[in-house]
């Protein structure tokens, strides 16, 4: 059995990880924790490893009560456990068979019963025809079974899956969940630290909710947890577009000014549309608000402007036809010789 009472961990430079969890994982028990990054996840299941000790409460494993274990009684206390990580942590100069009897080979276990039992939790994991090769020749999803072999080869009481599907593609991480399954029927206790929301829901275990540093929920069922993740993508989202508003804006703007440049006799006609422009921002304007007062001022200025434009070039056109002809009549040529 795994019982927090009142838990709580704090790090040297102030953090805290957890803080009151109450908590009681039942022999037998497959659990889903779950919950967003930084919620407290990772630095649970180093306290159920004794990589990280507690700053508060109590909290035992089995029959070890880990806040006053001694550390030379923790390797005790991990033969009872194993470990599969999101990044396999295989030694890549060992094959598939020397990986896994690694395990067996450090707690001492005999020559004899390593060649007894290696084979068969490789078989266990369907890799027979993979026990000579390197974890280099190995998919993902093939490294991730060799790890739970190894966890399992000891005959551990829990097994505590670190986001095991983590590295490896949908239809392995079903793969790996069955075998999970399968070993948990076998009565191991089985943790799954995750994020895989769909995998979470299709099995519908017990799921732990952890946010905030503080278990928010324990049932069994879906996946549940509640983060700003969403407030966030929605925040960005309107900020993008918004963006873009502004951008499209500032381009219609830009083409009509162009198109008053290169059609002169078209000034009127974009200082009308300037002019109705101005109206409708000025409708839709609060009264007395700065959008009102700036439609004001400009609409004016953006008519006046094009008027005047179109009243000089008309002047100059007319200059130019009334302007004599540099040819003189020929009778007045005679009279002047």
């Amino acid at each position: 059995m795994i019982e927090f009472k009142n838990v709580t961990k704090t790090y040297p430079n102030g953090t805290t990880a957890l803080k009151n969890v109450n908590l009681k994982i039942r022999d037998g028990e497959f659990v889903f924790i779950v919950g967003p990054s930084g919620a407290g996840k990772t630095t649970l299941t180093k306290l159920l490893t004794r990589e990280e000790k507690i700053t508060g409460g109590k909290l035992i494993v089995d029959k070890y009560d880990l806040g006053k274990m001694r550390t030379s009684r923790v390797p005790y206390l991990r033969r009872s456990l194993g470990m599969v990580f999101q990044d396999f942590r295989l030694f890549p100069n060992m094959t598939v068979y020397e990986n896994v009897a690694f395990a067996m080979r450090v707690v001492g276990e005999s020559a004899r019963k390593i060649r007894r039992i290696v084979p068969h939790m490789i078989s266990l994991v369907n890799l027979e025809d993979k026990m000579r090769s390197y974890p280099t020749q190995l998919s993902g999803g093939e490294q991730q079974r060799v790890a739970l072999a190894r966890a399992l080869v000891n005959n551990p009481n829990i097994i505590i899956a670190d986001e095991p599907t983590g590295n490896i593609d949908p239809k392995m991480s079903m793969e790996i969940m069955d075998l999970l399954v399968r070993i948990n029927k076998l009565h191991k206790t089985v943790i799954v630290v995750t994020h895989e929301k769909g995998l979470v829901d299709y099995f519908q275990k017990r799921v732990i909710s952890i946010n905030e540093h503080e278990i928010v929920s324990d049932k069994v069922g879906e996946y549940e947890v509640e983060t700003d993740e969403d407030a966030v993508f929605s925040a960005v989202y309107d900020e993008e577009a918004r963006r873009g508003d502004a951008a499209e804006n500032q381009n219609t703007d830009t083409a009509q000014r162009a198109a008053v440049r290169r059609s002169p006799q078209d000034a009127p006609l974009a200082a009308s549309t300037a002019e109705r422009s101005a109206v409708r921002r000025r409708q839709q304007a609060p009264a007395g608000s700065t959008a009102q007062r700036e439609a004001v001022h400009r609409t004016p200025n953006a008519a006046d402007a094009a008027h005047r434009d179109s009243a000089r070039r008309a002047r100059q056109n007319a200059a130019h036809t009334n302007r004599p002809s540099e040819k003189t009549d020929p009778t007045e040529q005679e009279g002047r010789q």
